[in-house]
């Protein structure tokens, strides 16, 4: 499946943490009919302040980034 898409001149890859550039491992690109992600559980929406005003919205948050939030290694 192509995670990459176009916005403006830049190309975001939604596979890819935009806070650390590992892989996401979104469930809604893994498979879209799930309808479903593990990051819907438990998220700290604080994290998203951490995101690029130009990043947010369009690439998920990887489950390792959300970790070292919640403990604290912000």
């Amino acid at each position: 499946m192509e995670t990459k898409k176009t916005i403006g001149n830049e190309q975001i890859d939604e596979a890819i943490c935009p806070l650390c550039g590992g892989d996401n491992r979104c469930g809604y690109l893994a498979n879209p009919h799930a309808g479903t992600c593990w990051c819907v559980h438990d998220f700290p929406k604080e994290i998203v302040e951490r995101v690029p005003e130009h990043l947010k919205g369009k690439a998920c948050i990887c489950p390792e980034c959300v970790e070292r939030f919640k403990a604290g290694k912000r």
